[in-house]
Order: structure tokens, then C-alpha cells, then sequence
């Protein structure tokens, strides 16, 4: 069992799921709540915790993503000597590992912002649910659930936004020229389809008591049931507040955007070509029939495999186990 188990109360709360699936969106809601604080995406699960590193990288590595954002190019001295102390205070007092610096950084960051309560957002964690439940039994696991005619019309049109540009000077210059040279639309598939299956057998293998699936079209459509009864499953009181958010991460609209809102669930059919609609429903067919649309499926081009596992090398350690996880969750073999 983990260190200090007992200083885990309440239970810490994750959000994962398909890049563009409305886990931005989800997070945003939580953090109106006067009781909880998602952070923001660290990867830990996903990136630091799969290789070995020493106390001093560890502690650059929430230092970096506390000073700016994870991806950005940015350095832990930023922060300052006294960010650092703090830091490791207080994953010293949860027992300095690793895990407890996750720990601690996640707690720092709501408790900056008054709220008892923590959590993280990040999606790609979604492969990695088995981890985070390992470190954190209690923890209740949100996958967010999507269209993926969608996800990825919204991943190929946010790599596309002028001001996202890898030629705009930007401390995310180097991540957005990797999410340009990632897209690919039979990759941009495998990645939506794996996510989603990963997150259905997650629910499946540690029930409803752990982790739960939550439909993208089911909570926009009806904002004030979904969000309370999800209030009701992690303990939390339901807030107003909750339902008068910005849009954040947008593919199209505006910074100055708010609430909850039913337009996104259709515009991927005057976003995507006829081309593109087919291939995205032959390629994800099995996953959309679980959503409620019965298609076909195809096999997947390799070069859009090569090209984004190039781009993204940095991040998945072993090329060969990365595209390999992917491919067998999206075709039904794990």
C-alpha cells in the first residue's frame, strides 16, 4: 500500500480520455467548483514515472510544468529556490518518491487555490489507469467518451489555428510542430480508437466504484443532470458555478466563449470531407458501434504510424512498444 495512505482523503480525481474529447472542457468545469482543483496535464504516468530519475530531475520536471505548462520550453529555475523547497517539503512528508511528488504538486496547486480536494487532467493517462489506481486506490477515474468523426475533425483543425503556428514564437513552438507532424488521419483514428477502448475496459475491469465513462454528447446535452449525478458519484455537493464556464482549447471558438454548449456535436460534418467521414467511420467502426453506430472497419496506414511515432519519439519511450500498444487496443487485441 502506498505511504501515508490515510493523508489521501478525500479521494483524488482523474480525467483522461481521446485528446480533444472535452477533457479541457471537463476540467474547466470541476475547477468552478469552490471544493475541488484539477490540475492542469503533467504526464506524469505517462512520461517521468515509465523511466528512472533521480531526486533532482524530478523535481525540475513539476518545477517546469508548474512554471508554464508540460511541452513548453521553459526551465525548473524559473520557479525559484523557494517553489523548489516547498515542493519537496511537502513530497518529503508523503514519503519522496516519486509518486509523492506527483502527489504533492497536485495538492499545491489546489491548495493555492483554497480547494481541499485534488485531481489531474491529463489525457493521454488513459492507457495508464492500472498505474494510477495501483498508487491511488481510492482515486475515482473520469475517461471522457466522444464522437470520433469529432475528435478528429477538432485534433486536425486545433494543429491548423493561425495563432497555433509553430513559426509564432512561443515557449510551445517545439509541441506544436509535433502535434502538426503527428496528424495524420488513419493515425489521428488508431489514437482516438485505442483511447476509447482503453477507457471502456478500464470501467469494465475496475467498475463503477473506480473509474466511469462519460459521453461528450451526454453531458453537453444535458449539462445539469450529467454534472450532478457525476457530483453524487465523487462525493461533491453540485455547484451552479459549475455550468458557467469558458471554452478552453477550442478548435473553433473564441477565448470569450462561454457555457455549455450543443453546437460542437454536429460540426464535424461540414468540417471533414465525404473522404474523410467514410474513412474515420470504416477505421473506427467496432468503437462507434459501442456508441451507438453500427459501422465497418479497415486497416491502418503504417507511414501515418511512422511519421507520428517520429514526431512523437521523445515522448513514448520505445517505438516499437508505443505504436504496438496503440494498434492492439485499437483493433481488439488487449
Amino acid at each position: 500500500m502506498p505511504a501515508n495512505q490515510s493523508r489521501r482523503r478525500p479521494a483524488p480525481i482523474f480525467i483522461v480520455g481521446p485528446s480533444r474529447s472535452g477533457t479541457s472542457m471537463l476540467r474547466e468545469i470541476f475547477n468552478r467548483h469552490p471544493e475541488l482543483w484539477i490540475t492542469r496535464e503533467t504526464h506524469y504516468f505517462d512520461d517521468l514515472r515509465r523511466r528512472s530519475a533521480d531526486r533532482p530531475e524530478v523535481e525540475d520536471y513539476f518545477l517546469t510544468v508548474g512554471t508554464l505548462a508540460y511541452g513548453a520550453e521553459t526551465s525548473a529555475a524559473d520557479a525559484g529556490d523557494e517553489a523548489r523547497l516547498e515542493l519537496r517539503t511537502a513530497a518529503g512528508e508523503l514519503g519522496g518518491t516519486p509518486d509523492a511528488y506527483f502527489e504533492a504538486f497536485c495538492r499545491g496547486r489546489a491548495r493555492r487555490q483554497g480547494r481541499a480536494r485534488w485531481g489531474e487532467k491529463t489525457p493521454r493517462h488513459v492507457f495508464r489507469i492500472a498505474e494510477m489506481l495501483d498508487v491511488f486506490p481510492d482515486a475515482r477515474v473520469i475517461c471522457m467518451s466522444r464522437d470520433p468523426r469529432a475528435v478528429v475533425a477538432s485534433y486536425r483543425d486545433w494543429t491548423r489555428r493561425p495563432e497555433l503556428s509553430p513559426d509564432v514564437e512561443s515557449p510551445f513552438a517545439g509541441d506544436r510542430r509535433r502535434a502538426r507532424s503527428s496528424y495524420g488521419l488513419l493515425l489521428s483514428c488508431l489514437m482516438c480508437k485505442s483511447a476509447l477502448v482503453a477507457g471502456v475496459r478500464a470501467a469494465m475491469r475496475y467498475g463503477e466504484a473506480s473509474v466511469r465513462v462519460v459521453r461528450f454528447e451526454t453531458l453537453v446535452r444535458g449539462p445539469r443532470e450529467t454534472l450532478g449525478d457525476l457530483c453524487e458519484w465523487l462525493e461533491l455537493p453540485f455547484d451552479e458555478r459549475m455550468l458557467d464556464v469558458p471554452i478552453v482549447q477550442s478548435s473553433y471558438a473564441s477565448g470569450e466563449a462561454r457555457g455549455i454548449s450543443t453546437e460542437p456535436l454536429e460540426r464535424w460534418r461540414d468540417a471533414l470531407t465525404e473522404t474523410e467521414i467514410r474513412t474515420i467511420e470504416a477505421a473506427c467502426g467496432d468503437v462507434m458501434r459501442r456508441l451507438g453506430d453500427d459501422r465497418a472497419t479497415v486497416a491502418l496506414l503504417p507511414l501515418d504510424v511512422v511519421r507520428a511515432a517520429h514526431a512523437n519519439r521523445g515522448r513514448m519511450g520505445s517505438p516499437l512498444s508505443y505504436v504496438w500498444r496503440r494498434l492492439s487496443l485499437s483493433v481488439g487485441l488487449r
